[in-house]
C-alpha cells in the first residue's frame, strides 16, 4: 500500500501541474497528463501481481473525463469506423487466440496482450480528447512532457550513482530489476536512459519528440518569434545531444533517416520555388548542418559504437544475431500461426519479462505468424497514409508539423527493424494524436477495406467451389 501511496502522490503532483498548465479545462488536463506520464516508464511498481504505473493511473483519470464529456463520448463512438483501430483490434484478437491455443509462456503472453489492449485504449482516449484541439497546442503538450525525461537524463549525468527521486520508494516489479540498476555502460561511457528502463527506448522516444521540436522551431522562426525560436532551438539541441548520449544504434538509425527525409524535402521545396521557400528551408538545413557539425567531435565515440569489432559490440552483435536467427527459423517453421505469443523468450533464455528478437517485426512474425506481421505493417502504412492526407488538406503551420511527424514516424518504424519498440506507451499516444489531427480523413479507407474484404471472401469461396 505504501508503493501505491507514492504513485498516487506523484500522480496528484503531476496532475496539479497539468491542471494549471492546461488552462483548467478537464479535457486538456487529461491530454496533457497523458503526454507527461507516458514517458515515465520506470515509475511503476509491483503490487498484488499487477504493475500499476503513472501512465496507467493517468489513463484511468482520462477515461473518467472522456465518459463524463458528451463531446468526447461522441468522438469515441467513431473508433469502430477508423481502419487503424480496426487493424490493431484484429491484431489483438490474433494475440488472444495465440495466447489461448498455443502459448506456453502464459504469464508473459497475458502481459503482452494486456499491454497492446491498454495501448489501443490509450490511443482511443487520446483521439477522443485531442479531436477538438489545435495541432500546435498538442505539440506544446508533447514538448512539455519531454521536459521530465530530459531533466532525468541531466540528473543521471550529474549523479549517476543515485536513483531518480522517489524511485527507491517503489518496489521493483518482478523482472524489471535492471531498470533500477546503475546506468548501462558502453566502452566506459554511461548511456543515458532518462525515465526509461532502456536507453534505446529513450532514444526512440526522443526521435518522435525531436520531430515535433523541429517543426515548432521552424514555425516560431517563420513568425519572427525570436525568444520562442531561441528556446525551441536550445530544446532541439538538447534532444539531439541526449539521443547521442543514449548510445543507441537503433535511435541513431531512426534519427539519421528522419533528418535525411526532412533535409531532402527542404531541398526539393527550395528547388521548386526558391522565392517562396528559402526562409522555410533555413531551419531544417541548419539543423542538418548542426547535426553533422555536432557529430564531428564525437566521431571516435560514434565510430566505436558502430564498429562491429569493438569490444562492446562483439557481445551485443552476437546476441542480436542469435535472436534474429532463432526468430527467422521459428517464422519459417510456423509461418501462419507462429510459435505462440511470448514463447520466443524461453527459447532465447531471456529474463522473465522479456521475449523479443531485437526487432519488433521479427518478434511479431515469429510469435503470432505472418498474418500478425501483415496487420502490423498495414497499421503502420495506414498511419503514414493518414499523415500524408492530413498534410495535403491542412494549411500552414499544421502541414509543416504533420510533415515533420511523418518523417519522425518513418524513422521510428526504421528503428524498429533493430529493436523491440512498437508497444511503448508513447507510441500509442502519438498514434492517437495523429488520428485526432487528421480526423476528417481517418475513415476514408474504410470503404476500400470493406470492398477488399468482400473480394477476398469471394476469392476464397471460388477456390472452395473449384
Amino acid at each position: 500500500m505504501s508503493a501505491l501511496l507514492v504513485l498516487a502522490t506523484l500522480e496528484v503532483a503531476i496532475g496539479i501541474g497539468c491542471f494549471v498548465g492546461a488552462g483548467r479545462n478537464l479535457r486538456r488536463f487529461a491530454l496533457l497528463l497523458l503526454t507527461v506520464t507516458a514517458p515515465l516508464e520506470v515509475y511503476r511498481t509491483g503490487v498484488a501481481g499487477v504493475n500499476p504505473s503513472l501512465f496507467r493511473l493517468s489513463l484511468a483519470i482520462a477515461l473518467v473525463i472522456v465518459l463524463r464529456s458528451p463531446e468526447s463520448r461522441q468522438v469515441l463512438r467513431r473508433v469502430n469506423r477508423i481502419p487503424i483501430f480496426l487493424t490493431y483490434g484484429a491484431l489483438a484478437v490474433i494475440m488472444l487466440v495465440s495466447l489461448a491455443t498455443m502459448s506456453d509462456n502464459v504469464a508473459l503472453g497475458a502481459r503482452v496482450f494486456a499491454q497492446v489492449t491498454i495501448g489501443i485504449i490509450a490511443a482511443a482516449l487520446v483521439y477522443a480528447l485531442a479531436s477538438q484541439e489545435p495541432l500546435m497546442r498538442i505539440a506544446r503538450y508533447i514538448l512539455v512532457g519531454a521536459s521530465v525525461p530530459l531533466a532525468a537524463a541531466a540528473w543521471q549525468l550529474i549523479v549517476p550513482s543515485e536513483p531518480l527521486p522517489l524511485l527507491s520508494l517503489l518496489p521493483v516489479p518482478e523482472g524489471l530489476e535492471v531498470t533500477r540498476d546503475p546506468l548501462p555502460v558502453f566502452e566506459a561511457t554511461a548511456r543515458a536512459r532518462g525515465t526509461f528502463g532502456d536507453p534505446s527506448h529513450f532514444g526512440d522516444y526522443l526521435l518522435l519528440v525531436g520531430a515535433v521540436a523541429l517543426a515548432s522551431t521552424i514555425v516560431a522562426f517563420r513568425q519572427w518569434a525570436t525568444r520562442r525560436t531561441a528556446s525551441l532551438s536550445v530544446l532541439l539541441a538538447c534532444i539531439l545531444g541526449v539521443v547521442f548520449a543514449t548510445y543507441s544504434r537503433s535511435a541513431w538509425l531512426g534519427c539519421v533517416a528522419a533528418i535525411s527525409l526532412v533535409t531532402v524535402g527542404a531541398w526539393l521545396r527550395l528547388a521548386a520555388d526558391p522565392a517562396r521557400t528559402t526562409r522555410a528551408a533555413v531551419v531544417p538545413l541548419a539543423v542538418a548542418c548542426c547535426f553533422i557539425a555536432a557529430t564531428a567531435p564525437l566521431a571516435s565515440a560514434v565510430n566505436d559504437r558502430l564498429d562491429p569489432s569493438s569490444a562492446g559490440n562483439v557481445v551485443s552483435n552476437s546476441v542480436h544475431e542469435r535472436t534474429v536467427t532463432v526468430a527467422l527459423d521459428d517464422l519459417l517453421s510456423h509461418p501462419l500461426t507462429g510459435i505462440g505469443i511470448a514463447d520466443l523468450g524461453p527459447q532465447l533464455e531471456q529474463a522473465v519479462r522479456s521475449s523479443g528478437a531485437h526487432s519488433s517485426y521479427l518478434t511479431v512474425a515469429a510469435e503470432i505468424g505472418a498474418p500478425g506481421l501483415m496487420l502490423m505493417l498495414v497499421a503502420a502504412l495506414l498511419t503514414l497514409r493518414l499523415l500524408h492526407r492530413g498534410m495535403n488538406a491542412s494549411a500552414e503551420p499544421d502541414r509543416l508539423m504533420l510533415r515533420s511527424i511523418a518523417a519522425g514516424y518513418i524513422g521510428f518504424a526504421i528503428a524498429n527493424l533493430s529493436y523491440d519498440l512498437w508497444w511503448d506507451d508513447f507510441h500509442w499516444v502519438v498514434l492517437g494524436l495523429v488520428i485526432a489531427s487528421c480526423a476528417e480523413h481517418a475513415a476514408d479507407d474504410l470503404p476500400a477495406l470493406r470492398a477488399y474484404r468482400v473480394r477476398l471472401l469471394n476469392l476464397l469461396e471460388a477456390r472452395r467451389a473449384a
